[in-house]
């Protein structure tokens, strides 16, 4: 897990994802949560999947069903 501010990038910004990719090991897929759809441009030019957040909490299940 990885939080922006500790980046010292703001999403949307490119670096803050570059950033991210270079500290993960590519062994396996990259999901991507986020409330807001105007942040997943980056990391969609990354290759990673994405998944948007509701308030509901239901992505959670989704997350759930994916790591199965």
């Amino acid at each position: 897990m990885t939080v922006s501010s500790e980046t010292g990038y703001c999403k949307p910004d490119q670096r803050m994802f570059q950033s991210v990719q270079e500290k993960l090991l590519r062994n396996g897929s990259i999901l991507y949560v986020d409330d807001q759809q105007k942040n997943f441009a980056p990391a969609i030019a990354l290759g990673w999947r994405t998944l948007l957040s509701d308030e509901t909490g239901d992505w959670m299940t989704r997350v759930e069903e994916l790591l199965l």
